[in-house]
């Protein structure tokens, strides 16, 4: 290999209504190579870690999937080498991971054996208010996220009073024979399925990296409409009958509504679907000048009566989302640095001479698992 190899993003789990929710499970799939799993405190150097490996297997050619964090997006939770079945991940809380087959595909790396206990005792009071203060802001932004569920409830409910069914059937019906046409039996076939999310409310904000997933030779078919049209579900019929034929998938769901798809990849078709007016963010504008293969608006499928009647409820509704959203972003944005500064004292008791040591160790590892595969 000789040219760098490309990277995509993706969180691995989310800030969601319900609190926290992972979709670790998914990082790699059950027929992997190897998975280091690497546990430490804050500040350890888990993240430098895996992003040191990233680089050097990125330089080598080799591409990558980097797991960001969805509280610190420039943080790393894990990365994957999808051609050589290898990935490295953050196993602590609030995502613990554990070894599946311990000393074959598995190893733990442990960074706490590289740090000064003495000098973490010292800062022991301080440690625990810290993490009692980040929990205490986490719970804050959770609650804000299950009331900014509640008014994005509200507000998608005058619009599915005006839902007509029989036309958006009609539509949906038509954008299934458009997508799978000449691919009807994949069912003979092997498929692997995988959910993130390409979203996340974090405490730097809204953050997608839906443009880091779409490739050059997509097709990428766009849909848009307000909460309620029907756009979420009509991606996760699409990918349940993408399952029924026997593609692959990969699904992308909201972190406001995980029941629903904000994205929809069909690697074997080169083929994606995209909510591109989703609430959290505008994938047109993402996706900056990307042609589409087909655009809908489900809103043109609306009868608007309840629209117009609601309109100044639908209104206070969006209003009152968006304020609860800015507000969960906040306490979010107070627990990561509340994170900082329990960071600081566990950079000051580690030896990271010492950790630089075992990421090299695991990195000629890695490059020996390379060669044999």
């Amino acid at each position: 290999m000789s040219s760098k190899g490309k990277v995509r993003r993706v969180f691995p789990g989310g800030n969601t209504p319900m609190g926290f929710h992972s979709f670790f499970d998914y990082i790699i799939g059950g027929d992997y190579v190897k998975r280091y799993i690497i546990k430490g405190g804050p500040g350890a150097g888990k993240s430098t870690f895996m992003a040191g490996i990233g680089s050097h297997m990125l330089d080598l050619g080799f591409d990558l999937v980097e797991y960001r964090c969805p509280t610190d997006p420039d943080s790393l939770d894990a990365i994957s080498i999808p051609e050589l079945g290898i990935a490295l991940l953050d196993g602590t809380s609030p995502h613990t991971v554990d070894p599946r087959n311990p000393g074959i595909t598995d190893d733990i790396v442990w960074l706490g054996q590289y740090w000064d206990e003495t000098i973490l005792a010292k800062y022991k009071e301080e440690i625990l208010q810290l993490n009692k203060r980040g929990a205490r802001l986490f719970k804050s932004a959770y609650n804000h996220l299950r009331e900014a569920r509640i008014a994005y409830d509200e507000w998608r409910s005058y619009v599915e009073d005006d839902f007509n069914e029989k036309e958006y059937n009609s539509v949906l019906r038509q954008v299934m024979i458009d997508l799978f046409k000449g691919y009807e039996d994949f069912s003979t076939r092997e498929a692997h399925h995988t959910h993130f999310f390409a979203t996340a409310i974090s405490g730097k904000g809204i953050r997608n990296y839906t443009n880091s997933l779409v490739e050059p030779d997509h097709k990428v078919y766009a849909f848009s409409g307000r909460p309620g049209s029907g756009v979420g579900k009509a991606i996760s019929r699409l990918a349940q009958k993408a399952e029924d034929l026997g593609l692959s998938t990969q699904q992308f769901h909201s972190p406001i509504d995980i029941g629903e798809l904000d994205i929809l990849i069909l690697p074997q078709l080169k083929r994606v679907l995209v909510n591109v007016n989703q609430v959290l963010g505008n994938n047109i504008l993402i996706l900056g000048d990307r042609s589409f293969e087909s655009y809908i608006d489900f809103d043109d499928y609306l009868m608007n009566k309840a629209i117009l009647e609601f309109a100044d409820d639908m209104g206070a509704a969006k209003k009152r989302f968006y304020h609860l959203i800015d507000r969960a972003v906040d306490f979010i944005s107070r627990a990561r640095e509340v994170h900082g500064q329990l960071e600081r004292y566990y950079i000051e008791a580690m030896d990271f001479n010492e950790v630089n040591a075992k990421r090299e160790e695991v990195l000629r590892e890695i490059l020996r698992l390379s060669e044999n595969s």
